[in-house]
């Protein structure tokens, strides 16, 4: 359709063919925040941060912008509590820098509290986990 755009830019179906780029565009925008909400929804954290920075990156003006944030650190937190001890630190460490793009972009969203819960639980669990690796690099 874009093609017939720039091919006829002066065309009657002009309108007609913006009107449907528009609405597939719209679609197509929900179908990227449902899937990365799936994704999140059976326990797929990886992919689910994937899918939503993705969807972030091609819908810059998409309503969905707030909660594909917010999802991005939920799934960065529940990815590392499933994670192995190595790989918490950094996996939790994703949780918090998800945390200060979010508090930066939306700093007066009503899910600024839930995230900062987990942004405190992820702080908590990266002490503890240095923590841990000091005491057992101590008694080496």
């Amino acid at each position: 359709m874009q093609l017939f755009m720039d091919r006829y830019p002066s065309s009657a179906l002009r309108d007609s063919t913006q009107n449907m780029i528009e609405t597939l565009r719209s679609k197509l925008e929900v179908k990227a925040f449902e899937n990365a909400r799936l994704y999140h929804k059976t326990g797929n954290y990886k992919s689910a941060t994937i899918a939503m920075a993705h969807a972030i990156e091609d819908y810059p003006g998409s309503p969905y912008q707030e909660e594909l944030q917010y999802l991005i650190i939920d799934s960065h937190y529940r990815y590392a509590e499933q994670s192995t001890n190595r790989r918490k630190l950094e996996r939790y460490n994703d949780a918090i820098q998800a945390f200060h793009t979010f508090a930066s972009r939306f700093p007066e969203s009503s899910r600024l509290s839930e995230a900062r819960t987990l942004f405190d639980k992820s702080v908590l669990s990266v002490s503890q986990l240095e923590a841990d690796t000091k005491t057992n690099s101590e008694n080496r």
